[in-house]
């Protein structure tokens, strides 16, 4: 008679599978976020001039009346990929753990697959806020920094 309290092997039920998959999305945004970006970037000063010279285009064009170009798609980089990569496997691993849950496997082991799905998407996301709002005051300091230089500005 088989005892009904036997505990499930671990092998590839969806809350292990979770768990790998979020170990490996945290893993993978802390390297990312730690040894990148991988693709070549361009500096600052050059960043900034392109984006000065794009809005003195802009205002140029829209006083003469002429239409703005089209905008372009981003080309995919291996930043890109990671950062989509990263968001499926932890929107993955949280599935994973879901269905586990629903399954009734390992309590422990479903949870710790969401935590570790959710926290990868998380600290993704968290860091892209940060470097947005420091973004956002080092613009919001170079255009008082122009304002301070061109007297009518």
């Amino acid at each position: 008679m088989a005892d009904a309290k036997q505990p499930a092997a671990l092998g590839l039920n969806p809350a292990f599978v979770g768990f790998l998959m979020g170990a490996a999305a945290l893993i993978l945004v802390l390297v990312h976020f730690v040894a990148g970006p991988f693709a070549p970037q361009q500096g600052a000063d050059v960043t900034l001039g392109e984006l000065a010279s794009g809005m003195a285009k802009a205002a140029a064009r829209d006083l003469i009346g002429m239409e703005q170009p089209a905008p372009q798609t981003l080309p995919w980089d291996i930043d890109r990929v990671l950062r989509a990569s990263v968001m499926g496997v932890g929107g993955l691993a949280v599935v994973c753990g879901i269905i586990g849950l629903v399954k009734h496997n390992n309590a422990r082991l479903c949870s710790a697959a969401i935590c570790l799905g959710a926290g990868a998407i998380f600290v993704q996301l968290f860091t892209w806020v940060l470097v947005l709002v420091l973004c956002a005051l080092v613009l919001i300091a170079f255009f008082n920094m122009i304002g301070d230089i061109v007297p009518w500005a």
